[in-house]
């Protein structure tokens, strides 16, 4: 497993090293202007030619949606990864909500806590996740982003692109008003420390169960991947588009 680690880290060091700038700089930031002072900065930069882009992009980057065009897209290329990701991401989610409800369940979003007037807020309230530490958002986007790097690890500009992508994504929901730097802080460490083992143990199982099942198992399990997809895509994404 030590091996198996040492190996993982090294070939998505491209990919962790970015996350590893992010949370040291936004670690300290915290530290120096505390939660508040923090999001009001990061929330107060903003363009109304930017405001529809960054809020669809903070809907479709939900963990339902986000999964769901990763599945489109790998289902038939690479089931078994495909599958694996899809529950690489309920395990993320499972996990930050038990976190989140179970030991913060007294954290507000940043528009209960100052109030839609006093910050830059997009949306309306009801889509406004209540409780944000630590983002489910930030985690599931931060590990499954790293496991297109680990995917594509042979390719350090896409591993450096996947990691630019997944911040961007995490940047959104604090440009939106809907989560302090410390909620994507945590959640994006929680979605790391989740990915890391999930894919250097469990992948390869996920894989060999796959490879053992006959040819109309295989073709029964992508046609269900994708059903599952577009359905939830086209569920979700009337959010993103009213």
């Amino acid at each position: 497993m030590k091996n198996k680690l040492t190996t993982f880290l090294c070939n998505t060091g491209w990919y962790l090293l970015p996350f590893a700038i992010f949370w040291l700089s936004a670690g300290l930031y915290l530290k120096q202007y505390g939660e508040r002072n923090s999001f009001l900065l990061f929330n107060a930069f903003h363009r109304k030619v930017f405001d529809h882009p960054v809020l669809w992009l903070t809907e479709i980057s939900g963990g339902y949606i986000i999964i769901s065009i990763f599945v489109l897209i790998y289902a038939r290329s690479r089931p078994a990864e495909a599958l694996f990701a899809a529950i690489l991401v309920f395990v993320i989610w499972y996990a930050t909500i038990t976190v989140k409800y179970n030991h913060f369940a007294d954290w507000k979003n940043p528009a209960v806590v100052f109030g839609d007037s006093s910050i830059h807020v997009l949306g309306s309230q009801q889509v406004q996740p209540e409780l944000n530490f630590p983002s489910s958002q930030a985690a599931v986007i931060t590990g499954l982003f790293l496991f297109i790097a680990w995917l594509h690890r042979h390719a350090r500009a896409a591993m450096i692109l996947a990691a630019i992508t997944a911040m961007v994504l995490i940047y959104t929901r604090i440009y939106a008003g809907w989560a302090f730097l410390g909620d994507m802080l945590s959640g994006s460490i929680l979605g790391i420390f989740i990915s890391i083992p999930m894919i250097t143990w469990f992948l390869p199982k996920t894989q060999t169960w796959y490879e053992r099942r006959n040819e109309w198992w295989q073709k029964m399990l992508v046609a269900i991947l994708r059903a599952a997809a577009i359905c939830t895509l086209l569920v979700n994404l009337k959010y993103a588009v009213l």
